[in-house]
C-alpha cells in the first residue's frame, strides 16, 4: 500500500494477541505494528473498544486523516 499511499499510517485489530495467533504466526509483520503502537488487541465488534482505540492511538494531531479502511471481516457468519 505504501506505493500508492506513502503517508499512509496503518494499524491492526486483532481480537487476540496471545499465543497461536495471528499475530504470533506472522510475528515479523506484527512486530512493526507492536513497535509503532499500531497493533490493537481487542474485540472490534465492541463500541467501546473501537471508540478508545480511535482517541487514544489514531486521532492524533500529527495523524494523517482516515481516508481508507479495510476490514476483512468476522470469521463468524452470525454477526
Amino acid at each position: 500500500y505504501t506505493q500508492f499511499m506513502p503517508k499512509a499510517e496503518a494499524h491492526s485489530i486483532e481480537i487476540t494477541c496471545g499465543k497461536n495467533s495471528a499475530t504470533q504466526k506472522n510475528k515479523i509483520m506484527f512486530e512493526k505494528l507492536r513497535n509503532n503502537n499500531r497493533l490493537h488487541c481487542g474485540d472490534a465488534s465492541n463500541i467501546d473498544f473501537l471508540s478508545t482505540t480511535w482517541e487514544k492511538h489514531m486521532k492524533r494531531p500529527d495523524a494523517p486523516p482516515l481516508r481508507v479502511v479495510i476490514d476483512d471481516g468476522s470469521h463468524y457468519a452470525s454477526h
